[in-house]
Order: C-alpha cells, then structure tokens, then sequence
C-alpha cells in the first residue's frame, strides 16, 4: 500500500467545497458572492490551530483558523468556501493550497481555512 493510500485511508472527515467569489468588507471580514460556480463533495481531515495568546493578540482572526487536509490531486482554490458536514461550519481558504510531496511523490493537498463570519 503507497503512502498516499495510508494517507487517505485516515481521511475521517467530509466536507462540501463551493466555489464563489470572495471579497471583504471595510472591517476585513469576508464576504461572500452569492452565486456558487461548482460544487463537490470530498473525504479530508479537519486539524484544528491553536494559535498562541501573542498571535491571537497580534492577529484576532488567528483564533478562527482550521487546517483542512485532502487527497492528493484534490481541486482546492483559494477563495473556495469548505463547509464541515458534520458541523455545518463555513469556512473559506484563506491562502493558495499546497500540495505536500512524500519521497518526491504528489502525497496530499493541504490547505489554510479561516471561519466565515457571519453578520
């Protein structure tokens, strides 16, 4: 069994990427467009931060970040909004995601999220 398949055999979470334009507001809030481009379904892992209390101090929105981990080759853009099925929380991608490489082989794709707010 390849890494990238031990990988995805430990993908316990599931959640809902909708593509849709992102911008934000005048308090730097995200806002969402209203109109979702595509929508899928996919198995990953939801790996919450704990920033520390100088990060939060220095950066509040630190608090409300998540790390969210997908299959190799999984189609995440920055901007996507990932919504846990288990929880109902909305999330957006904050940064371009990455894909991360094992023994110089594509392994998985991780991706930085930030709690939508809502208002």
């Amino acid at each position: 069994m390849s890494a990238a398949s031990r990988f995805e055999s430990r993908l316990t979470d599931s959640c809902t990427v909708k593509r849709k334009a992102v911008s934000r507001d005048a308090d730097l809030d995200l806002v969402l467009g209203e109109e979702t481009t595509a929508t899928r379904n996919l198995a990953c892992l939801f790996c919450p931060m704990e920033p520390s209390t100088d990060m939060i101090a220095a950066s509040p929105e630190s608090a409300n970040m998540m790390r969210l981990l997908a299959a190799e080759g999984a189609d995440l853009q920055q901007h996507d909004v990932v919504v846990d099925r288990a929880s109902g929380e909305e999330y957006v991608i904050t940064q371009r995601p990455v894909v991360r490489r094992f023994q110089g082989a594509a392994h998985h794709v991780e991706a930085l999220l930030e709690r939508k707010v809502v208002s």
